[in-house]
């Protein structure tokens, strides 16, 4: 198995482009189902962010690291806390694409640039920790 101190630049990027991919898809997938489910629109967009949010760094977690589970944990906690706030300080600062209404599409988009951002920051700690 492939330790993550090992994994040749490309590979990284080729994750990272699969991950950004699954965390526009995975996100509207659960949202779509939670608004179904609640009823509530506005109620739905919220829970169905946090839950996609939470499963997607969770499952790249173990998918990208291929480290001990309690590291794999911790890493997916933290990059999913950092990467929603800021987001959230996006959206309380009431930045967002014209054209959309609720702000889904922004926050969206600035979990994904977030997110990829902060797990390369985990490859580089956990890269550096391991040489």
């Amino acid at each position: 198995m492939q330790t993550i101190h090992s994994m040749p630049f490309r590979e990284r990027i080729l994750k990272y482009i699969f991950f950004l991919l699954l965390s526009f898809f995975v996100p509207v997938f659960i949202t779509l189902l939670a608004t179904a489910v609640l009823g509530d629109r506005e109620g739905g967009l919220a829970l169905g962010i946090e839950i996609g949010v939470l499963t997607l760094n969770f499952g790249f977690a173990f998918y990208f690291l291929r480290e001990k589970v309690l590291v794999t944990l911790v890493a997916g906690l933290c990059v999913s806390i950092i990467s929603i706030g800021l987001t959230l300080i996006v959206i309380y600062a009431d930045i967002k694409i014209p054209s959309d209404f609720y702000g889904f599409w922004t926050a969206l988009l600035t979990y994904g640039i977030s997110s990829l951002l902060t797990w390369e920051a985990v490859y580089q700690f956990i890269n550096r920790k391991n040489t």
